[in-house]
């Protein structure tokens, strides 16, 4: 349950949403949730944990964000 939560809250940004109303919590809290079974997904098909996955996800979107600005 612990690592459930944690990752919650480091992986999938849902610490950092500046929501006021409940309508955008219930939303965050909903893609929250969804980006984290993604995750746990991947994790099963790619043997790696939720960390490596997202630096690697990190590093992926970074280096097409470099090939934008180089254009």
């Amino acid at each position: 349950m612990e690592e459930f939560f944690r990752s919650i809250k480091n992986n999938t940004a849902f610490a950092k949403a500046p929501v006021k109303t409940v309508k955008t919590q219930q939303a965050h809290f909903t893609a929250s949730i969804i980006a984290f079974c993604k995750l746990e997904r991947s994790k099963i098909r790619n043997n790696k944990n939720h960390y490596a996955m997202k630096s690697q996800i990190w590093l992926a979107a970074t280096k097409v964000a470099w090939k934008e600005i180089d254009r």
